[in-house]
């Protein structure tokens, strides 16, 4: 709205129409739909080339964007180029028939899409203007309704609603296109960035399972014939009575134990000494001591009032005799 009355000049290094006849304004969107414009020679201001863009302009903004070519389909069978009156809506674009006998077509800016307007004959004197056009009367429209109005007295002669027309709109092709080569790289380039991508990720998995591996690995506790024990892939040798000790509590499928079955048990397997409570706490220290320097990072056993946890992240197998 603060861009009403003003003129601006705006510094860019794109390519811009310097003169044209044909544009859809977007009010919606508040954007400006430039097109069928060409270029003057700097050197000759009689030569003029002609543009095959299709230029929009954010009003809001006020930045211009190419959108790319205009199919010569529409060009050059449709003769974009030879069209001199238009009609729009909030949505298409109506170019009128002409006096060598061209068909009316229609550009659908939501959809990017152009194609014929196949109005019947004979049956409007509104329909009859669009497809062939006179001296004696013109048309207009609010974009709600199209208006016929003669040239002499500028009464409404008739009108009829855009929902009555666009049922006889066929637009089916497409009105931007792109080179070959440019959808060819496109395509390789996006595959290229697929692939890529993939193969990362494929690395990675297999970093991950392999470290998950490694880990499960030198995680698992081993208990080999002979009183000794395989941890992080180094044997160590260890007394009957550590070794008997440790298979009765890392040998089950529980984690939590009540400290007093175990003693209990400790106990009934011994054949000499009967230990105490606190001779059981001691030792479960000196076994995480000696796990703690053979590399293991937290403790193999811990006492937490009158229960023995062990630690579920260690994986323990034994050996069979």
């Amino acid at each position: 709205e603060h861009h009403r009355g003003q003129w601006e000049i705006l510094p860019t290094n794109i390519e811009l129409p310097t003169s044209n006849k044909l544009q859809f304004y977007d009010e919606k969107n508040h954007a400006l739909f430039s097109f069928g414009n060409t270029r003057y020679s700097q050197v000759n201001s009689n030569e003029s080339v002609y543009i095959d863009s299709l230029f929009r302009i954010d009003l809001n903004e006020m930045k211009w964007q190419n959108l790319g070519a205009i199919s010569n389909k529409c060009i050059s069978d449709f003769n974009l180029l030879k069209r001199g009156e238009l009609l729009s809506n909030d949505r298409f674009c109506l170019f009128m028939g002409t006096t060598e006998n061209l068909k009316p077509f229609c550009i659908d800016f939501k959809t990017l899409q152009f194609g014929e307007l196949n109005l019947p004959s004979g049956i409007s004197k509104l329909y009859d203007r669009i497809i062939q056009p006179n001296d004696s009367t013109f048309c207009v429209t609010d974009g709600n309704l199209v208006y016929l109005i003669s040239k002499e007295t500028y009464f409404v002669l008739e009108k009829k609603p855009w929902s009555e027309l666009e049922p006889f709109i066929e637009a089916t092709y497409p009105l931007i296109v792109y080179e070959s080569a440019y959808l060819l790289w496109t395509t390789l380039i996006i595959s290229t960035i697929i692939l890529i991508f993939v193969l990362i990720r494929k690395s990675r998995n297999k970093k991950r399972t392999a470290l998950s591996q490694t880990n499960q690995r030198f995680n698992e506790l081993q208990f080999l014939t002979k009183n000794r024990i395989r941890f992080k892939g180094a044997i160590y040798q260890l007394n009957e009575l550590d070794i008997r000790h440790l298979k009765l509590i890392l040998g089950s499928n529980q984690f939590v134990f009540n400290l007093s079955d175990i003693l209990k048990e400790i106990n009934k397997q011994s054949k000499y000494l009967e230990i105490s409570e606190q001779n059981l706490v001691d030792w479960i220290s000196r076994m995480n001591a000696f796990f703690t320097t053979i590399g293991m990072n937290q403790n193999l056993l811990q006492v937490q009032d009158d229960k023995i946890i062990r630690n579920i992240n260690i994986h323990v197998s034994i050996e069979p005799r």
